[in-house]
């Protein structure tokens, strides 16, 4: 995949997370017992059980802890499965030592204390975002509206927002994108104590 595509890829994934909170709520509007309800949106993910042992690692990693010939195998299937002709394999192992030299010398100033306050800001960061989500979504019984035409609202209103993000990321890249945003979200849930109670009611 080429690296801009990269970027699109990871975006658009999550636009079906958008489509099953729109069907959650029909299903919630269907099922009202909670039991049976979660029983039967879960259910579907046991078919993602065997997949699980379909799915290649990917190469990139295998040449990084130097699984070269591992790596190898997976290219030539990805290869035969897209109808292409990889290089022989003697540069292909030869690019796959590059990748390696390269990512360890990367990762090596980084090492100790530095990426462990890495890995602590990024697990915060996701306790937040994944706290707000849901706080957000679950407290919609306090603006007295339909919860079901809310949820299924709020899983519209993410397919453009997560769209709009395609060209503003290639404009302004991740960090600057997140940072804005983040930004722009603090600011207005820290207004929401100056809204006046019952205007939305």
């Amino acid at each position: 995949m080429e690296p801009k595509m990269r970027i699109v890829t990871g975006i658009m994934q999550f636009i079906s997370w958008s489509f099953a909170t729109m069907l959650y709520s029909g299903w919630a509007y269907l099922i009202r017992e909670w039991r049976w309800l979660q029983t039967f949106v879960s259910l579907p993910t046991l078919i993602m059980i065997p997949l699980l042992f379909t799915i290649d690692e990917s190469p990139r990693w295998l040449a990084v802890v130097g699984q070269h010939q591992r790596a190898l195998k997976v290219l030539r299937r990805a290869a035969k499965l897209n109808k292409v002709t990889l290089p022989p394999d003697q540069d292909l192992l030869a690019i796959m030592k590059i990748i390696q030299e390269q990512i360890v010398n990367a990762l090596l100033p980084h090492s100790g204390h530095k990426i462990r306050l890495i890995t602590f800001v990024m697990t915060l960061d996701f306790c937040i975002v994944g706290m707000l989500f849901f706080g957000l979504t679950m407290g919609a019984n306090t603006l007295g509206v339909n919860l079901f035409i809310y949820v299924a609202i709020s899983g519209t209103v993410e397919i453009p927002a997560r769209t709009i993000l395609l060209p503003i990321t290639k404009w302004f890249g991740r960090k600057r994108t997140v940072i804005i945003s983040y930004f722009i979200t603090a600011v207005v849930l820290l207004t929401q104590p100056c809204i006046p109670e019952g205007l939305l009611l």
